[in-house]
């Protein structure tokens, strides 16, 4: 009976986890999409993003998240060649997703020019 009610309690405990770390990176997507309107509204507020475009860029970076923190279950050692690899890929593929689907020409220009201000800014 001890070993039942113990198996419960870490699967319980294992499935709140889970379900924290999908909150988090939810959080941290929206966060990250909140930045990057900044930096678009920053360079020119006449391309500002739209509330659907918000949207998928905190989708996609939340979901970028999971896939790292899934990567960094994966490997024990972070300093490895191929950790580095496969998180810069992970990256790559969803920062590529964000610029060449959900942003448009201008909103990516004046990402960049946003961005400049920004840093001079601090």
């Amino acid at each position: 009976m001890k070993k039942i009610a113990m198996s419960m309690i870490l699967i319980i405990a294992f499935v709140f986890t889970g379900f924290a770390q999908s909150e988090k990176a939810e959080d941290k997507g929206e966060d990250k999409a909140e930045e990057l309107a900044a930096w678009i509204e920053a360079g020119n507020k006449d391309v500002a993003l739209s509330d659907e475009q918000e949207a998928k860029i905190a989708d996609v970076y939340a979901t970028m998240r999971m896939e790292i923190n899934q990567l960094k279950d994966e490997y024990s050692d972070k300093k490895s060649k191929e950790f580095k690899a496969a998180r810069k890929e992970i990256y790559r593929k969803h920062n590529r997703m964000i610029h060449k689907e959900i942003l448009t020409k201008e909103q990516r220009k004046a990402k960049r020019k946003g961005k400049e201000l920004m840093k001079k800014d601090n």
